[in-house]
């Protein structure tokens, strides 16, 4: 019984210490951060022997004693702090979220910004399970000019899976289950946002997808007949793999500006797809006149997708 307990001691102890070097502290980048509402932590987190930066946002009076729900968002480093981004623009999330909390429309949520990798974002972010069925005349501009070779969606959600959200649990008081656990993102972060229910329908329970790039690939790269060639084995894929409506849901939008304007025929396809397998309660659909691809427009009607995650 003494050996039994030890035993279990020092696998508490050893998983507890691998946990604590998933998130190391970054107290310098917080120190720089100008957040308006509630309080952000940003860590360092290791990914194939990279650093990743990860910042966590705290609403206000953030209490161990309450649970909360977890909303995890690509693009990390564009949520939070106009001030720190490459176009000085950001998604306004504390200041959005602060306000929906106050106004009680919805409920306690901690958000996990997840850093880009800007050099491997499309390969990262690209669903990669469809690649076997696109025809290789096609795509192999695409993995040796876009991809670097190797597609890396499936290795970046398996990291979030296996070692962020363990360690998001560990050091924060957040329910678990897909019914408390969502994910969101736009452009190419609302592809893979899709993407990750798919493969991971026990986990995430909802994602919102704004602005879902439908040509998957760097614009100035679509070839003659790309909705067909890119979008069917998407759709092809959802057939396949979209979880049922029971606990899932979905949020898609888009502006009419910019890149947006470039997407009808794709959301076409994803809203009839959708539609015939959720009902309405369970897919919204929404599209936004006068507003383009950035995070200026982002922010103007982020309430609208947080309500529907987070209510």
């Amino acid at each position: 019984m003494v050996k039994y307990s030890l035993c279990l001691f020092f696998i508490v102890f050893s998983f507890c210490q691998i946990i604590g070097q998933v998130l190391v502290l970054d107290s310098v980048r917080m120190q720089q951060l100008n957040l308006k509402y509630g309080s952000l932590r940003s860590y360092k987190a290791q990914k194939n022997g990279e650093s990743r930066r990860i910042d966590i946002w705290l609403p206000e009076h953030y209490s161990p004693k309450k649970k909360y729900n977890v909303l995890y968002m690509h693009d990390g480093q564009m949520l939070f702090d106009s001030t720190q981004t490459w176009n000085h623009q950001e998604w306004k999330v504390d200041e959005v979220l602060s306000s929906l909390l106050i106004d009680e429309k919805i409920n306690p949520t901690i958000v996990v910004g997840i850093w880009n990798d800007p050099i491997n974002r499309y390969s990262e972010f690209f669903p990669e399970a469809i690649y076997s069925d696109l025809d290789t005349n096609f795509s192999g501009k695409y993995i040796r000019e876009l991809w670097h070779q190797e597609l890396r969606a499936d290795a970046y959600l398996k990291w979030i899976v296996d070692t962020i959200i363990p360690a998001v649990k560990q050091e924060f008081s957040c329910y678990g289950g897909k019914s408390h656990t969502f994910m969101m993102g736009s452009s190419m972060g609302a592809v893979i946002s899709m993407y990750a229910m798919c493969m991971y329908p026990k986990i995430f329970g909802k994602v919102a997808c704004m602005s879902f790039h439908g040509p998957m690939v760097n614009i100035a790269m679509v070839d003659e007949n790309h909705l067909d060639k890119m979008m069917l084995p998407f759709i092809s894929f959802l057939k396949r793999n979209l979880p049922s409506q029971r606990g899932h849901y979905i949020y898609l939008d888009r502006g009419d500006k910019e890149l947006d304007a470039l997407y009808p025929p794709y959301h076409k396809l994803l809203n009839e797809f959708i539609s015939s397998r959720y009902k309405r309660q369970h897919f919204k659909s929404l599209v936004f006149n006068e507003q383009g691809h950035n995070e200026k427009d982002w922010s103007r009607r982020l309430e609208i997708p947080m309500c529907f995650l987070l209510k």
